[in-house]
């Protein structure tokens, strides 16, 4: 009918021609399979530490980032699996506290294969290498190392700095006597 149709789903297909003319007439036939198989999609990992909680965050992408991977992601730790998500627009999170050393992280795509069919296939992220440390031993409000101080406005600000500024005043009196 002139029209191409284009398959989206794996499979094998029967192709067939048809060309008509005013010398030959109409021609047509088979013409052979078309056989599409599942794309590989990429599959891109990233991490955060904060103290023993690991966050795992994955991106999947698809052929030409037109078909958004759609399944789950298991989560590895070497050959053990440590959890999953379902993906959600392509992204994945995972938090987990580990214990401390180092772990060898990855993430696997499976697809979804609800409707039957996949447009992907199973893919794997690299692996990264996580190392978890001890929990530092916990901070003593009495001396702390670090504070912060976050204003709503400039005005607040200059109070504050006033307020430093004359409380350091202060000390440094008491330190003369």
């Amino acid at each position: 009918n002139g029209q191409a149709v284009r398959p989206i789903h794996t499979g094998t297909y029967d192709v067939y021609y048809r060309v008509e003319d005013d010398f030959y007439g109409t021609l047509e036939g088979a013409a052979g399979k078309l056989v599409i198989t599942a794309a590989k999609p990429n599959v891109n990992m990233t991490y955060s530490v904060s103290g023993t909680k690991v966050t795992l965050k994955v991106l999947t992408t698809g052929v030409n980032n037109i078909y958004i991977p759609e399944g789950k992601i298991v989560f590895y730790n070497g050959n053990d699996i440590v959890g999953q998500c379902v993906l959600n627009c392509g992204e994945a999170v995972f938090t987990k506290d580990f214990a401390t050393g180092t772990h060898n992280l990855k993430a696997k795509y499976e697809p979804a294969y609800g409707t039957g069919v996949a447009l992907y296939q199973t893919e794997e992220s690299d692996v990264v290498k996580v190392t978890v440390k001890e929990p530092s031993p916990d901070v003593e409000v009495e001396e702390p190392t670090t504070i912060s101080f976050y204003f709503n406005d400039f005005d607040s600000k200059e109070k504050f700095i006033d307020f430093l500024d004359d409380y350091n005043k202060q000390m440094e009196e008491i330190d003369e006597e």
